[in-house]
């Protein structure tokens, strides 16, 4: 299993990304999936997503940012480019491994 540290710095740019994929008309039926349908389907609440995505929070769980990367379709090659390789590197197992979340 990879190492990775327990949690994830979550700056602008991937705050940015998380948005865009999840309002992204082209991936969700209806035009974007709601902060609480994807609070709810990785198993936090809506006010923690929220803080996640608007900047409440400076980090969060790494476990918890790959749950949200997979169920919002991103990939580790994107997170590689943003510089997020640590994170990259976790998702790219859990995709080997075939893990969903």
């Amino acid at each position: 299993m990879t190492e990775f540290r327990t949690s994830t710095e979550i700056g602008s740019n991937l705050r940015r990304l998380l948005y865009a994929a999840r309002t992204s008309p082209q991936r969700w039926p209806g035009g974007r999936l709601t902060q609480e349908r994807l609070a709810g389907r990785i198993g936090c609440t809506p006010t923690w997503y929220r803080k996640i995505e608007n900047g409440g929070t400076d980090t969060a769980a790494t476990a918890t940012v790959c749950d949200i990367c997979q169920v919002l379709g991103i990939d580790p090659a994107t997170l590689r480019v943003l510089g997020y390789n640590d994170l990259a590197a976790v998702l790219a197992e859990r995709e080997e491994m075939g893990t969903q979340v």
